[in-house]
């Protein structure tokens, strides 16, 4: 093993100019698709592929025309009216409408279209909203996500003026799904970045100069970087 390594060495170090472009090629593909890393890290699967849950969900889809199999659940909630006081029906219908005009939105169920029960609270100041996507497969269902909750801003604001603690918030699977997997991945480039300077000072401590603590703190950077890529 020391021979071989021997061996590798001497080639590296007679064509030093060859290793250098080679792992800046490297290096520099991995900063790209590093930077991709919270992209990459949106979608996954719904199911196993083979299980009967996944049998089900694909005969749900394709058997069946619900459009609300994985929906987006936008809850409103208001201390100051009742879901059925004609202001906040009022909105809830133009909210449904909004939202029905969106590509990426299939149908929407809402109170002030329906007056389902199952569609409000019994104390009667909740209320929900059922979208269903247009999409049916997962990356495509979370990418909906962050759509509706921009087309939501304006509907929110219109809904403060009318009761200024009034809440407004959309969840369902498909946004908890967006959210642990966008929490995951900003978690951890705010983790590395937080870890570098400090690695970085162990290193000084540890090799006497900045020169030397160099050397591993920019090979462990650049293997990050890679591996990320």
């Amino acid at each position: 093993m020391s021979f071989a390594f021997h061996r590798l060495g001497l080639f590296v170090s007679t064509h030093p100019r060859r290793f250098l472009i080679g792992w800046a090629i490297v290096i520099a593909l991995g900063v790209w698709g590093g930077g991709r890393f919270p992209d990459a890290a949106q979608g996954g699967t719904a199911g196993l592929y083979g299980s009967q849950s996944k049998a089900v969900s694909d005969a749900l889809r394709t058997e069946f025309n619900n459009p609300f199999l994985d929906p987006l659940v936008v809850v409103v909630s208001s201390s100051k009216y009742s879901v059925d006081d004609s202001n906040f029906l009022a909105w809830n219908r133009e909210a449904a409408r909004v939202l029905r005009q969106m590509p990426e939105v299939k149908q929407v169920a809402a109170y002030g279209d329906m007056h389902d029960p199952q569609l409000r609270a019994p104390d009667g100041h909740q209320m929900m909203m059922l979208v269903g996507l247009s999409a049916t497969d997962v990356p495509a269902q979370q990418r909906a996500v962050p759509k509706v909750r921009t087309a939501i801003i304006p509907l929110r604001s219109q809904l403060r003026q009318l009761d200024p603690r009034a809440v407004i918030a959309v969840t369902g699977d498909p946004a908890v799904s967006y959210d642990i997997n966008t929490s995951s991945a900003e978690g951890g480039d705010h983790a590395e970045k937080r870890a570098l300077p400090l690695t970085l000072a162990i290193l000084v401590l540890a090799f006497g100069t900045l020169i030397a603590a160099g050397l591993p703190f920019l090979m462990g950077l650049a293997t990050t970087m890679v591996s990320l890529g």
